[in-house]
């Protein structure tokens, strides 16, 4: 029974560790041929999430102009110039001129796609621990025979929550336009600050990896 039970806990633990983990990769990325340093001289972070979502921007865009600023690249927070509802109800070229107005030479405007859940069924386990002999006798004398403790861990649903965001780049320099686009999936974050972090970190490697920036030793 001790064995039994600590097995229990044991799994226990495992599983409320995997629960807190996040899983964060990229789906797919586009990136505009040619040099594209002009552009990145001077970045406003735009987050729009709609929604009840609307809350976690602000998050967004400090933890991405943080990753830009440490990959040496000048940013700002489009929250921290102009405040949270500056661009509701604005026509789009009167956004835009307001985005130019700071400066910038591009925008990386961050959004959520989608949020998708899905039920999965875990099968149940048997498993076969604590080896024991056991002596009986025979006609032939003592025997042994072995036994087993058998533990069984019943099958369950699992929910998991998969976060589509989407970070666009436009340049503000030349002949403008996008010049760089990536989706990325977040499957069971812990906490949106947590969301937030690992987005920004996913995509900085990836702008890194298509020379956008550059990596800071």
């Amino acid at each position: 029974m001790k064995r039994t039970s600590t097995f229990f806990a044991g799994l226990a633990a495992v599983l409320l560790l995997a629960a807190g983990c996040a899983s964060t990769r990229v789906v797919s990325t586009w990136v505009q041929s040619g040099d594209q340093s002009a552009s990145m001289q001077n970045v406003l972070v735009v987050s729009l999430m709609g929604g009840r979502f609307t809350g976690i921007q602000q998050q967004f865009e400090t933890d991405a102009v943080a990753a830009l600023q440490k990959n040496g690249v000048n940013a700002i927070s489009s929250i921290d110039r102009f405040g949270p509802a500056a661009f509701e109800n604005m026509k789009q070229e009167d956004m835009l001129a307001k985005m130019v107005s700071t400066g910038s030479t591009s925008i990386l405007i961050i959004s959520l796609l989608d949020r998708e859940k899905t039920l999965n069924w875990v099968p149940g386990t048997v498993y076969y621990s604590n080896r024991m002999r056991f002596p009986y006798t025979s006609p032939w004398g003592w025997q042994y025979a072995w036994g087993f403790d058998v533990i069984y861990r019943p099958g369950y649903y699992t929910i998991d929550t998969n976060y589509i965001l989407d970070a666009r780049l436009y340049s503000l320099t030349g002949d403008g336009g996008m010049i760089y686009s990536v989706q990325t999936s977040t499957i069971n974050p812990s906490s949106h600050n947590r969301l937030s972090r690992d987005f920004s970190r996913v995509i900085m490697r990836d702008m890194q990896t298509h020379g956008l920036i550059k990596s800071q030793k």
